[in-house]
């Protein structure tokens, strides 16, 4: 749970992936379908959620990445 909270900082302070968000902001809209493939943690399927005001898929390969990535959808659940 920690870990997710400073992630969540860490993001919030625009020093992750900045051209990944810009060309997300350029590109995906409301109701735009979004498939993730190596979906990580999460922080770009939830952004796409917010994004898209629907349904996101995606797929993680890695159990730990997987776990951390259902502990982050978990802990956003107004998202999904």
């Amino acid at each position: 749970e920690t870990q997710s909270f400073l992630l969540c900082k860490w993001l919030r302070r625009d020093n992750w992936e900045p051209s990944t968000f810009r060309t997300f902001k350029e590109f995906i809209t409301h109701g735009t379908a979004y498939i993730g493939f190596g979906a990580w943690v999460g922080p770009m399927v939830l952004y796409a959620a917010l994004m898209t005001h629907r349904d996101v898929w995606c797929f993680e390969p890695d159990p730990a990445a997987y776990s951390a990535f259902s502990t982050n959808i978990l802990l956003n659940h107004k998202v999904h």
